[in-house]
């Protein structure tokens, strides 16, 4: 016999087909309010009995194990214990929700998550940037290099003599690897420009020649010819003859 929400002595909710308990006055599944005759019913009875017939499929699906989430052990509305699985308590009909640990713990794992993700991100953004920084260092020696290299090493005579370059005695070159210094640039007989035999010996002792190299020019004569020296980076050659002076010419050595 199946009719008015009894099923072989059983009662369900005539809305979703949940079972009830004797005294319960809302449903635990969906919050229906319980007849007044379904309250305190006996199931046995004739009463319980005439109450509306239920879809068994309804029954069959509302039966099924689902999975819930963490649910609170009493209702919040008015302190009735809860089962589990329970969406409306059967006593005042206050839906029921997750708890607040559960909630509570979602929102901690979800912030977790994010500070994962993020932290990753920053992760990959670091290992990148010191690639980017070692490729720019080497494109900025490698630039460095062949300027010092078509320079003659980075060393300019411009550069290291242009307060005496404009003076008629002296004659630069213009990628400054050279430079001549002459003490009788107009070739005036007996003459001696004194500031270009002083400069000779300044940049002498400035590119590192040893002294006996200036003594060694102030003794030349014509009939010496060329003369030359190296210190280091840099060489010198030189002659002299009455009518054209003292010329030096100072080189970069290659």
């Amino acid at each position: 016999m199946e009719n008015n929400g009894v099923m072989n002595g059983a009662a369900f909710c005539a809305k979703c087909g949940a079972p009830l308990e004797a005294g319960q006055k809302f449903c635990a599944k969906c919050g229906e309010r319980v007849a007044a005759a379904q309250e305190g019913a006996d199931c046995g009875s004739t009463s319980c009995e005439e109450s509306t017939a239920v879809n068994m499929e309804t029954v069959n699906e509302t039966a099924a194990d689902k999975q819930v989430p963490e649910m609170p052990k009493a209702c919040v509305k008015c302190g009735a214990e809860l089962q589990e699985g329970q969406e409306f308590c059967a006593k005042c009909g206050q839906k029921v929700g997750p708890s607040a640990g559960a909630a509570a713990g979602a929102a901690v794992e979800a912030g977790v998550n994010t500070a994962i993700n993020l932290f990753n991100e920053n992760l990959e953004k670091a290992k990148k940037k010191p690639i980017i920084f070692v490729g720019v260092a080497v494109v900025a020696v490698v630039i460095l290099v062949l300027i010092f290299s078509l320079a003659g090493g980075g060393k300019d005579f411009n550069k290291m003599y242009s307060d005496i370059s404009g003076e008629s005695w002296c004659t630069i070159a213009a990628d400054g690897t050279w430079m001549q210094l002459d003490t009788n640039p107009y070739n005036i007989d007996d003459y001696m420009e004194m500031d270009a035999w002083n400069e000779i010996k300044n940049v002498l002792d400035d590119l590192g020649f040893a002294s006996s190299v200036s003594e060694a020019m102030n003794q030349t004569r014509a009939l010496d010819g060329r003369q030359s020296a190296s210190s280091g980076d840099y060489s010198v050659s030189w002659t002299y003859h009455p009518d054209n002076g003292l010329e030096a010419m100072f080189e970069i050595n290659k």
